[in-house]
């Protein structure tokens, strides 16, 4: 498991056997933090439910401190398709529950398109189509 978008792994074993996992899912509810992992010990054995809870790891409440901008880009390139976007999240070193009240953070401003804006497709003559959906051959 990593808590710190892959900075640090950490190897926790949740059954005496290896599980094929299938699938991970999160309990209803904004502030929960109990996850259920489904799989299989073989692939002939019946379903198998782990659940996992972290509460005793995510023991407080976020603060503004907890919290840092992040500009989407590509490349670097923060403009992208005529949009900067700028999103308030969770610092990588935060151990904290963001609450009920949390909602993601997104501004964003208008900027200048470039050509890395556009996906250039090249057609050959040969590979036209008629307004009618029939092809047409070069004469």
């Amino acid at each position: 498991l990593s808590f710190d978008e892959g900075r640090q792994w950490n190897k926790y074993s949740f059954t005496n056997t290896p599980l094929f996992v299938d699938g991970v899912l999160g309990e209803p509810g904004e502030e929960t933090l109990i996850m259920t992992i489904f799989g299989h010990f073989s692939h002939r054995s019946e379903w198998q439910l782990v659940k996992i809870d972290f509460r005793s790891i995510f023991n407080r409440r976020c603060t503004e401190a907890d919290y840092q901008t992040w500009h989407l880009h590509n490349q670097g390139e923060p403009c992208l398709m005529g949009v900067k976007r700028i999103y308030r999240k969770l610092k990588p070193t935060s151990r904290c529950v963001m609450g009920k009240t949390y909602s993601v953070t997104m501004t964003s401003a208008p900027c200048d398109c470039t050509e890395a804006d556009f996906e250039w497709v090249l057609v050959s003559v040969s590979s036209i189509q008629s307004v009618r959906g029939q092809v047409t051959s070069p004469s």
